[in-house]
């Protein structure tokens, strides 16, 4: 069964932000961290700081790579003044 982490992201600056955008914009990125591929992923922009991120992955365990995986990056660069996720079973998916 497909799983599903939905990730708030504010980050400290409009720049950080713009920036991020960019980075995850190119899959060799996300390959080069080691984050497991994505059935599906979707980035939407909330604010001028902040963004929420829903990733799709075929199993919980590539979900909760990717959650440590986030943690990880997150610690080593700072730019994020605040993380909040949510995780679970897909029951729908179009």
């Amino acid at each position: 069964m497909a799983y599903a982490r939905v990730v708030n992201m504010e980050y400290k600056s409009i720049e950080d932000l713009e920036q991020a955008i960019k980075r995850w914009a190119d899959i060799s990125i996300q390959k080069t961290l080691g984050f497991p591929e994505a059935l599906s992923r979707t980035v939407i922009r909330t604010g001028p700081t902040s963004c929420i991120n829903v990733a799709v992955y075929e199993t919980e365990e590539q979900a909760e790579k990717a959650r440590q995986l986030l943690n990880q990056y997150s610690n080593e660069t700072g730019t994020f003044h605040e993380i909040i996720d949510f995780h679970g079973e897909v029951v729908h998916q179009e």
